[in-house]
């Protein structure tokens, strides 16, 4: 197929966005039809992408969305390694990883972030418009007419069929669809790093924590920000549709004002006592419930132990 060829739509797309940053993108087209036959009835699936490269299936997710209206969300994990040239030359100029001249062209923040945000606000890396629409346009035969001729051989009349060269849309719902008009929708960038996993039992690193909360509920709503120093005794984020019991002392109270936010579906219970965060929950029907820090202190061990 014309659209999945990876030179046309997926390095040039991306010259077109952000210049010769990344070799050897996925063709756009690839990536939107294949999510497509898992998600097309799902309008509010969540696709996760690990290894996330120069960020097209983020771009094809967005893609979706536009065409068929579905409210789609993507999480990309990416490093942000540099290429092998651009290591040695770095090297050679006296940087190292941890570097900010360094990390500066690490893929993360030198392809995948740019590339995002430039698609989603419709302009390249110079602040440019984008030109062209997200059509792609293919060249096929169609029957045009019948003519019958005499035959030199038998003298008998033989019916000929003429074709017409013709062009026509591959994805009509996107031919009207601007580069840069972008995309409706929004996007955050973190940055991943390891927590001390004794401060993290002690409800020291409460805070570094919210956005791994906001993502295990959904990622609903804008991230949560905590505008004092001092950690609150409860959340109650009704934007987010999640809760957080940070002193189980205030159960009462924080049961109390979790009843009147029935959209709340993810709680979270700060307690070491597994029977007083069965106590708390036992109530909680058709809410995810989640023991901070027991959940994620065990996860980090089974990670470690593999």
């Amino acid at each position: 197929m014309k659209s999945h060829n990876a030179e046309t739509y997926g390095t040039n797309i991306m010259n077109l966005i952000i210049g010769k940053r990344f070799d050897y993108p996925k063709s756009l087209y690839a990536v939107h039809d294949t999510i497509k036959f898992f998600i097309a009835n799902k309008p509010n699936a969540l696709i996760v992408d690990f290894f996330a490269g120069s960020g097209t299936t983020l771009h094809a997710v967005n893609l979706l969305n536009a065409e068929d209206g579905g409210h789609r969300r993507c999480i990309m994990v990416t490093n942000n390694e540099v290429s092998a040239d651009e290591a040695k030359n770095l090297a050679q100029a006296g940087y190292a990883t941890g570097n900010a001249e360094w990390e500066k062209f690490g893929i993360a923040r030198y392809v995948t972030w740019p590339r995002t945000v430039c698609s989603i606000e419709g302009h390249d890396i110079n602040g440019k418009q984008l030109k062209g629409s997200y059509g792609v346009e293919v060249e096929s035969y169609e029957k045009d007419d019948d003519d019958t001729v005499i035959s030199k051989a038998t003298g008998k009349p033989t019916k000929n069929t003429i074709y017409k060269k013709t062009k026509r849309q591959m994805y009509p719902e996107l031919s009207d669809m601007l580069m840069s008009d972008g995309f409706k929708t929004n996007t955050v960038f973190f940055k991943l790093s390891f927590l001390d996993k004794t401060s993290v039992a002690l409800v020291r690193q409460f805070r570094e924590l919210i956005p791994v909360l906001w993502m295990k509920g959904g990622a609903v709503g804008k991230c949560p920000v905590l505008e004092t120093e001092e950690l609150p005794d409860m959340l109650i984020l009704q934007n987010n549709k999640m809760a957080v019991l940070i002193d189980e002392i205030y159960y009462s109270e924080f049961d109390t004002e979790l009843k009147k936010y029935p959209e709340i579906k993810t709680v979270f219970i700060v307690t070491d006592s597994e029977s007083a965060y069965r106590e708390i929950t036992r109530t909680y029907d058709g809410k995810d419930c989640y023991q901070l820090y027991r959940d994620y202190l065990d996860n980090f061990r089974i990670n470690i132990r593999r």
